[in-house]
């Protein structure tokens, strides 16, 4: 029986536990994280943080000495270079840990695919330990000297997204950069020239010297200054000779690199200039592509195989494909706030196609707008016959996901009716200009002439339905207010109906909870600018939260972290 250690006990761990199970190989878990999902899993368990290369490697020696050691496997994580530095000293399996700390560091990475001359952007490493606040200012001016904008900087050694952001004004290099260099192990940010185009993300495996490329998916990246990938697709739409051409890039990027024992993970660009290298990764992929939805599209249980590289073992034999059809995985986001209910999954899984659902946050969880790939809510896949039944499957149990925010908290109005929110962030990028000048026009709050006292009235918006502008959920407009009208009752009032706001009237709404109520609401029977304002920012979470902050708190409440921040939207266009 083989024996395997398994760097990581995390979600994106568990498809490797599962193969070594199904496999009857014995299984070493590490992680620092003694409750990590896979530790059961494990036929062993040991807590060692995975940066930690010796302490690793003690533990290795430990069992290599007992004969309970062959391979050493991690996929989804950055420490493919404590995988290299293990095998190396014990002659296991694997690369040289040169050749991992070169698929590891941005910088290094970028010098390889320069020096054989892989398409891949220009770049400069910025190094703070070299640095203070005076060298830093300078090295903004020569970055944008240099470089056109836009640029993208990056911590040099992490994933996820993780202090990755696009810079297109030269005010927000030097924010960008202390961000980056705080965000990396070594204190250092690489800066990049931006590439447009479609982003593809490429699994493969290499044995004894042969790539086999598993694996192309199209990834959905959104949400700019920042790079969040809102689920992949796979296979790719792309094909002929542009998908020849990226798969060639990557190919010759991996040669670059000296990966001859593994696997590979590229994020490969297609653009004006063709195909040009992003990263290449010595490991599998994470982001659910190596352990889910390329096995589900193709039949073929790529960890397995990657572990079987590992083993010494020839994969050839397990990737071949037994079925052809689409995955797709699409994450669920939210505004920031502090998770007050987390409803719609327990059932997702009878739903026909959709093969996976993860929870990444519960109630009572501080939730904030991703600004990387590991601040989702959660992610759904779903496959099916073609493309676009894969994607309206996955894209309907996303639908289905509803978080509900607590009401009345000051990060979630900040988002809402702050200045800060950056447009692209918009629940709803209008396209229609009449309707962008009435909510423009439109008074933050309006009463009614003919509404009883008590009902909330929302000003209704003329020819919304017209708006084809759709939200983080694939819904238009109309479709998500008609979907808010069912969870929180109220009544829409035409505009002719309407009159300005009057603070002489008064009455107050029936809380849920009575001792929220410390003093009366003002007659606030018409919700006008101030309702499609956190619609258009927040969508159906952020008029939810607008509603539910009035008819629960108090009007203090109200009054500061609603009323004092608004301003109308689309005033200065």
């Amino acid at each position: 029986m083989y024996s395997i250690m398994i760097l990581g006990t995390g979600v994106m761990q568990l498809p490797a536990y599962h193969a070594a199970e199904r496999n009857r190989w014995f299984s070493i878990g590490v992680d620092r994280d003694p409750l990590g999902p896979a530790v059961p899993l494990a036929d062993r368990f040991e807590q060692v943080d995975l940066a930690d290369c010796a302490g690793v490697l003690k533990v290795a020696e430990r069992y290599l000495s007992a004969g309970r050691l062959d391979g050493v496997f991690t996929a989804g994580t950055d420490f493919s270079s404590t995988v290299a530095y293990v095998t190396e000293r014990l002659g296991l399996p694997g690369i040289s840990y040169d050749v991992a700390v070169g698929a590891t560091d941005k910088g290094k990475m970028r010098e390889c695919f320069r020096a054989a001359g892989v398409p891949s952007p220009r770049f400069r490493v910025v190094d703070a330990r070299d640095s203070g606040a005076d060298e830093r200012e300078s090295a903004c001016a020569s970055i944008v000297a240099e470089f056109a904008l836009p640029i993208v900087v990056k911590p040099v050694d992490n994933m996820g997204a993780r202090g990755v952001r696009l810079i297109e004004h030269p005010e927000d290099l030097n924010g960008a950069l202390e961000e980056a260099v705080e965000l990396s192990r070594t204190q250092r940010a690489i800066v990049e020239e931006f590439i447009p185009g479609g982003e593809y993300s490429v699994d493969a495996l290499v044995y004894n010297g042969e790539i086999f490329v598993t694996g192309v998916a199209d990834r959905h990246i959104h949400f700019a200054p920042y790079f969040i990938e809102m689920g992949h697709t796979i296979p790719s739409r792309l094909d002929g000779p542009k998908l020849e051409e990226l798969l060639s890039v990557f190919e010759r990027g991996v040669q670059a690199l000296g990966i001859t024992l593994g696997a590979a993970k590229g994020d490969v660009f297609y653009g004006p200039r063709g195909a040009m290298i992003g990263e290449i990764a010595a490991r599998l992929s994470g982001g659910y592509m190596s352990g889910w939805t390329f096995p589900l599209c193709s039949g073929i249980e790529l960890t397995e195989a990657g572990m079987r590289v590992a083993l010494g073992l020839d994969p050839r034999a397990i990737l071949q494909p037994r079925r052809r059809r689409v995955a797709a995985e699409r994450a669920v986001i939210s505004i920031p706030g502090q998770v007050r209910e987390l409803n719609g999954t327990a059932s997702l899984l009878q739903y026909p196609g959709v093969e996976a659902v993860f929870e990444r946050v519960r109630p009572g969880t501080e939730v904030r707008f991703p600004r990387n790939n590991v601040e989702k809510c959660a992610n759904v896949i779903a496959v099916g016959d073609s493309r676009a039944e894969a994607i309206e499957r996955a894209a309907r149990a996303v639908r289905e996901i509803q978080i509900v925010l607590e009401p009345g908290r000051s990060d979630t109005a900040a988002f809402l009716f702050g200045a800060e929110t950056p447009a692209a962030h918009y629940a709803f990028e209008l396209q229609s200009e009449p309707i962008k000048r009435a909510v423009a026009s439109m008074p933050a709050l309006l009463e009614s002439r003919g509404s009883a006292a008590g009902t909330l009235c929302v000003s209704a918006l003329p020819n919304l339905e017209d708006e084809d502008a759709r939200d983080w959920r694939g819904l238009t407009p109309a479709e998500t207010l008609a979907e808010l009208r069912l969870e929180r009752s109220f009544t829409l009032v035409a505009p002719r109906e309407l009159d300005p706001y009057s603070t002489g009237v008064r009455y107050t709404l029936a809380p849920r909870n009575a001792d929220a109520m410390v003093s009366p609401v003002p007659a606030v029977p018409v919700l006008g600018g101030v309702f499609w304002r956190s619609f258009i920012v927040g969508g159906l979470q952020g008029a939810r939260f607008l509603i539910d902050t009035i008819r629960e708190c108090n009007y203090e409440i109200v009054e500061r972290e609603i009323l004092r921040r608004y301003t109308p939207l689309y005033s200065d266009s």
